[in-house]
């Protein structure tokens, strides 16, 4: 009961994160061309490394990989840069430990539950990439 509540917590939290950036952009708090370029550059180095993540696991699978490592811990300093809270700077860490040691990961089945997909953070940052253009 505990994995499930914690998963929705999670998950839920995940989403809300991004629903606050779209309200955050609907009240022009990314006005200026600075926070529009920090918010750009979070999203899209967000994608990048969502890109290459898949590439890797459709062509070696589960294994280290210190590249998408860093990748993620990008997105996450560039996420700090522009501003993006309320759980994402966590998830973002998360990632790049998960590509640290994965094998790690993937035997607790549980903590794998609790991370959003690839493609659903591909969407959300889409959705978001969209309305600042």
């Amino acid at each position: 009961m505990v994995d499930i509540i914690g998963k929705e917590i999670l998950v839920e939290s995940f989403k809300l994160v991004f629903e606050k950036v779209i309200n955050r952009i609907e009240k022009n708090y990314f006005n200026t061309s600075e926070k529009k370029i920090k918010l750009a550059e979070a999203l899209t180095s967000i994608n990048q490394a969502i890109l290459e993540t898949k590439k890797f696991i459709k062509n070696e699978g589960y294994i280290d990989n210190t590249e998408l490592s860093r990748l993620w811990h990008e997105a996450l300093n560039k996420s700090i840069a522009a501003e993006l809270k309320d759980g994402l700077p966590e998830y973002l860490y998360h990632k790049a430990d998960f590509w640290g040691e994965p094998q790690e990961w993937l035997d607790k089945k549980v903590s794998m539950e609790i991370v959003p997909k690839l493609n659903e953070l591909k969407k959300l940052c889409d959705n978001i990439l969209v309305r600042i253009v």
